[in-house]
This record gives C-alpha cells, sequence and structure tokens, in this order.
C-alpha cells in the first residue's frame, strides 16, 4: 500500500505510516539517497515517538537507522 494512500485514510501519526515511511528510508538507503533516507527516518521516528512507548524496539531500531545513515554521511551529533 502507498503512503499516499495509507496518510488519506489513517490519522497521521497511526504507527502503519510510520513503517511505510521507515521502508521508503530503507529504499532511499539501497538507493544511494542518503538524505532522502535521512528525512524518511526522522519523520517515522517523530510518529513512533508519539504513539509508542519510549522503550519500544522500533523506536531503537529506527535510531540505528537514522544513525546508520547519519554515519555514510558523516554527520556527528
Amino acid at each position: 500500500m502507498s503512503l499516499e494512500i495509507l496518510q488519506k485514510s489513517l490519522p497521521c501519526q497511526h504507527p502503519l505510516i510510520a513503517m511505510a515511511l521507515k521502508n521508503m528510508g530503507i529504499a532511499y538507503e539501497n538507493k544511494g539517497e542518503l538524505q532522502q533516507a535521512l528525512v524518511h527516518f526522522e519523520k517515522a521516528n517523530a510518529i513512533h515517538r508519539q504513539v509508542l512507548p519510549s522503550t519500544h524496539p522500533d523506536i531503537r531500531l529506527i535510531e540505528e537507522d537514522m544513525q546508520r545513515i547519519k554515519d555514510q554521511m558523516n554527520i556527528y551529533s
């Protein structure tokens, strides 16, 4: 299901939207489009932080994804 369809049919903070954003981030990473990957991971992380408990493993995983991209881009935070 496309991100656009999900965004039209679900609340903006729905976990399925976060999952679609993360998957798009992975696709962009695989294409070498690291800036777009990071943007999508950050959007997914923002949703996760609003709807999931702080100890949920998906938060840790998306933060690892973001750090991996930053490392590849030589961005240190």
